[in-house]
């Protein structure tokens, strides 16, 4: 089986979209899209 890694350090890097919940204002979420990742690959 492939596996495949994206680390911490990379996805605190991309930029994201910050999103409130339309039903209450406190939950906020920063949105990140991640098809843009190139990934390394990984063996077992």
């Amino acid at each position: 089986m492939e596996k495949y890694l994206v680390t911490k350090e990379e996805i605190e890097s991309y930029e994201g979209l910050e999103k409130t919940h339309f039903l209450n204002s406190n939950a906020r979420r920063l949105n990140k899209s991640f098809p843009a990742i190139r990934v390394r690959k990984f063996a077992e």
